[in-house]
C-alpha cells in the first residue's frame, strides 16, 4: 500500500483508517489469487485443521486475559 501510494508504511499506519488497510490487504489476496490462478499455481494453500485449532486457542486465551 505504501509503495503503492508512495508514502512510507508508517505514514499508512499513522494515516489510514483499518478499513482502508482491510480493503488493500483484501484486494491484494483477490491479485495474488487471480495471478496464481492464470499461471495454473495451487490455490489450496489453507490453513490446516490443527492450525486452525491452535489459533483458536490462541486468541481464546488473549481474550481471557483481558
Amino acid at each position: 500500500m505504501a509503495e503503492k501510494y508512495h508514502c512510507l508504511p508508517s505514514e499508512i499506519l499513522e494515516k489510514g483508517s483499518t478499513l482502508d488497510i482491510q480493503i488493500h490487504v483484501h484486494s491484494m489476496t483477490h491479485q495474488d489469487r487471480m495471478r496464481k490462478k492464470a499461471n495454473g499455481e495451487d490455490l489450496t494453500e489453507t490453513y490446516s485443521q490443527d492450525e486452525l485449532i491452535e489459533m483458536r486457542n490462541r486468541g481464546l486465551a488473549n481474550a481471557k486475559k483481558d
